[in-house]
């Protein structure tokens, strides 16, 4: 391209170690995400591994085996959201609890089957959100207020009509969203001035 390579203004941004690559563009899109050679000049911020160049030439479009000889944990996310079938047993306990919630979202029912005894409230949040109504009777009474949350979201109004009777105002509250006109009715009278708000509010 022409002109001055310039940093976050003018030029083709190439990074020199890959976890910066996801830092830049995320993991949750379709970039794809290639080996490339610097030919131009440069221009870069600071320490940053990442460059600005006038000329690049790219090599290859990296491969999720690729990504797996990294060994980071970005690399590891990104592999499951291209690939979701090369999940392990050994995954299902990494130490990163952001491999876990790919899992819980991207996997199979048997995945979460195991996560939904995760230590981690956002795994067991993608459970409730992703899994069936089996994960949700089981998590219908897991002690993290944001894992109730999305049962009520999710959920049944079977599982509405218990947690209508939640001791966390913010439970009821999804209630009142994601129920029925009668579950609304109840919450009419909450001693929660939010739930009572929500209840009027997506009255149909």
């Amino acid at each position: 391209m022409e002109g001055k390579p310039i940093y976050y203004k003018n030029g083709f941004t190439a990074c020199g170690d890959i976890d910066s690559v996801f830092i830049e563009c995320g993991l949750r899109n379709d970039n794809i995400i290639c080996e490339v050679e610097v030919l131009g000049d440069i221009d870069r911020d600071g320490d940053s591994s990442r460059v600005v160049t006038n000329k690049i030439k790219i090599i290859r479009e990296l491969t999720v085996d690729d990504l797996l000889k990294f060994n980071t944990t970005r690399t590891l996310i990104k592999a499951i959201i291209l690939d979701p079938s090369i999940i392990t047993e050994d995954m299902l306990r990494h130490d990163d609890w952001g491999v876990r919630v790919t899992i819980a979202e991207l996997g199979k029912n048997r995945h979460r089957n195991v996560l939904v005894n995760d230590t981690h409230f956002k795994v067991r949040v993608a459970v409730a959100t992703y899994g069936t109504t089996k994960h949700r009777d089981i998590l219908i009474n897991d002690s993290n207020v944001y894992v109730r949350c999305y049962v009520a979201r999710y959920g049944t109004n079977k599982h509405r009509n218990i947690l209508l009777n939640d001791e966390h105002w913010m439970v009821r509250k999804y209630v009142a969203k994601y129920g029925t006109n009668k579950q609304r009715d109840i919450l009419h009278d909450d001693k929660g001035c939010d739930v009572v708000e929500a209840a009027r509010k997506y009255y149909k």
